[in-house]
């Protein structure tokens, strides 16, 4: 039985690891959840009582050295530049001869991640004991790589058909003086790898497992950065073994539980726009309250003066207020206006305010209709490709505010969506691209088959069969996610492609580009995200960029709007949580990546520069954009 009270621990830092970014960051130095790997590592042992820390480093020292200058309890050894990991295993030795290192020990690889402290886990039975765990717990894959098993509770690293929970081994042992250099006696020109070692050894030892059952990460790929980041982002704080505080239960008097289920009719129909007159939008009990519709007053004169007319005709007491377009009429000051109005004309609970126009008027009148009176009636007449396919088929209403879109807003109903496709044929063509942007963000990320459909479409873009199809497999598609996740939260994230950078890069142009030519350069600097962390590859982004440009959408952030604006307007969005960005990402055409039910990445500042650069028109602004340790990022 080995003692218990060990106070040394090795971190293996100088192997010749994969790079887990383009910057060609060191491994040990590369960032997950806001601390470098072999800080991490450090603190680990901290926290398992080890008092003398040794990490093995090469190339990299001085980078190390200066991440770790606070630390007083650590002791270098510095191998060759072209040194494997079995070379650095070996220079334990020298600490060992000096007496330095004189019991058991501790071993670990610099790129492991766990969220609770391995030692509760070892047995401190037999000369050599190797942590092993499941590979994959909840949905969340630990990216480790070498499979184990366990026979008569020992470690064997061949297959013999066992049977039970798959083990994997976790990169962490420890080792008594007489296991180190028996296993040391195992290395031949077939070793390269300590696991290599130990299933040498293993086939003439016993080697004892320590089994932990906390989740943890082994990072060998850029996927497994991406989940150990996004569990940590999730989990910050949170202990397993103590999940919260100890608090007294609040016992409440009453409860109120109602539950109301959400609808919302969506009419698709050519030409109903005329004869809307023959149908009961207006609910029969709301005949005599006052009601209105806003209208952009671009739209008016081809459809709002026909549908109040057609309303008017009917009896109803209507009033039209016309707004101008843009997105400067999606603001706060508008909306108070507008609410000052309504209410001191005389607006009631059984009031219905209808737009009439793209999705401006719509999260103006919606945002209106969910907070007069704590929601009255709101009927949408959407006229643009955007708003039948994306905008009015939300339960999103809101306003702008100084720092960025949507910064007001709510989750409301309306009664019902009209779209009439032939409303489309008045639009320009700008406006038609602009809105097929919010479309191909569907075929990007969430159905391969509509993406085909653009991919071969080859006619006239104002072709109304062409546009009403468009339109009904987007509106369906909105429909099927939103019905699932209705704030948007997991699976509904797909309508969200793009639009991180995208709201930035809208506000800052102050809105001189339209939204779907925003959402296409967010969706750009998406694509190249994805890409800078390993998770599509380069055709998934190309087939994007070259989808774009076929639909005249713009794919490169215009040179005057300042990058560091780009970073810090994004901050004020409900995409940053904390200090990171959450971004929705495309790993193949037609899918997002998820991972354990959640649909978004989180990424460092590091990545996201990055990304921005390389989706920059022609400005150079690689000086600005660099590692933290000084290394210039590639082309």
């Amino acid at each position: 039985m080995s003692s218990k009270n060990i106070n040394i621990g090795v971190i293996l830092a100088g192997g010749l690891g994969r790079r887990l970014d383009i910057f060609e960051t060191p491994k040990p130095l590369v960032k997950v959840g806001g601390e470098t790997l072999i800080m991490r590592s450090v603190k680990r042992y901290e926290e398992m009582g080890v008092e003398n820390i040794v990490i093995v480093i090469r190339k990299y020292d001085s980078l190390i050295k200066k991440e770790l200058f606070e630390k007083k309890n650590i002791t270098y050894i510095e191998i060759d530049h072209d040194a494997n990991m079995i070379s650095a295993m070996k220079s334990i030795s020298t600490l060992i001869d000096s007496g330095f290192i004189a019991n058991d020990f501790f071993v670990s690889m610099c790129d492991l991640v766990f969220q609770e402290s391995p030692l509760s886990a070892f047995t401190f039975e037999g000369d050599v004991e190797v942590l092993v765990g499941a590979r994959a717990m909840y949905g969340v894959d630990s990216g480790a790589t070498v499979h184990v098993h366990l026979v008569d509770g020992k470690l064997i690293y061949e297959d013999t058909g066992s049977t039970g929970l798959p083990l994997y081994e976790a990169g962490l042992y420890r080792l008594s003086l007489n296991g180190y250099f028996d296993l040391m006696g195992f290395v031949d020109d077939t070793t390269r790898t300590c696991s290599d070692v130990l299933a040498k050894y293993g086939n003439a030892n016993d080697i004892f497992s320590a089994e932990f059952k906390h989740r943890w990460f082994d990072i060998n790929l850029p996927v497994d950065l991406i989940r150990a980041e996004s569990f940590l982002c999730r989990n910050v704080g949170v202990s397993e073994d103590h999940p919260t505080p100890s608090y007294t239960a609040l016992i409440p008097s009453t409860v109120y539980d109602y539950d109301k289920k959400l609808r919302f009719d969506v009419v698709i129909e050519r030409g109903i726009l005329d004869h809307i007159d023959q149908y009961e939008i207006i609910p029969h009990e709301s005949f005599y309250s006052p009601h209105y519709i806003v209208v952009d007053r671009n739209i008016d004169k081809f459809y709002g003066e026909n549908i109040y007319k057609q309303f008017k005709g009917l009896g109803y007491r209507i009033e039209k207020i016309l707004v101008d377009p843009g997105e400067n009429t999606k603001s706060i000051s508008e909306y108070i206006r507008l609410a000052d109005y309504m209410i001191s004309q005389g607006i009631d609970k059984k009031s219905i305010i209808m737009s009439v126009g793209g999705g401006v008027v719509k999260d103006l009148a919606g945002f209106l209709a969910s907070t007069i009176y704590r929601g009255i009636g709101f009927v949408s007449f959407p006229t643009t490709v955007l708003s039948q396919s994306d905008a009015a088929i939300a339960l999103k209403q809101g306003v702008n505010g100084t720092l960025g879109k949507n910064m007001l807003g709510s989750y409301y109903s309306p009664l019902k969506v009209i779209v009439d496709p032939a409303t489309l044929m008045t639009l320009e063509d700008k406006y038609v691209y602009d809105g097929l942007a919010e479309c191909l963000k569907q075929a990007f990320a969430q159905d391969v088959d509509f993406y085909t459909f653009f991919d071969e479409y080859n006619g006239e873009i104002k072709n109304l069969d062409f546009l009403e199809e468009v339109v009904r497999r987007a509106s369906t598609l909105k429909v099927d996610s939103i019905s699932q996740d209705y704030d948007e939260e997991k699976i509904a994230l797909v309508n969200q492609y793009g639009h991180e950078v995208g709201h930035a890069v809208e506000h800052l142009s102050g809105y001189r580009l339209l939204h779907g030519e925003s959402v296409a350069i967010g969706m750009r600097v998406s694509a190249e995200l994805s890409r800078v962390l390993g998770i599509c590859d380069d055709d998934t982004v190309e087939k994007q960029i070259a989808m774009l440009q076929k639909y005249n959408l713009p794919h490169t952030i215009p040179d005057d709007i300042d990058f560091q604006a780009i970073l810090d307007s994004m901050k004020f969005s409900k995409k940053y949580h904390g200090n990171q960005a959450r971004f929705v990402l495309v790993d193949r055409i037609g899918s997002i990546w998820h991972n354990d039910n959640y649909y978004f990445v989180t990424c460092n500042d590091i990545h996201l520069e990055e990304a921005i650069r390389r989706s920059y028109a022609t400005l150079d602004i690689s000086h600005i954009v660099q590692s933290e340790y000084g290394i210039h990022p590639t082309k």
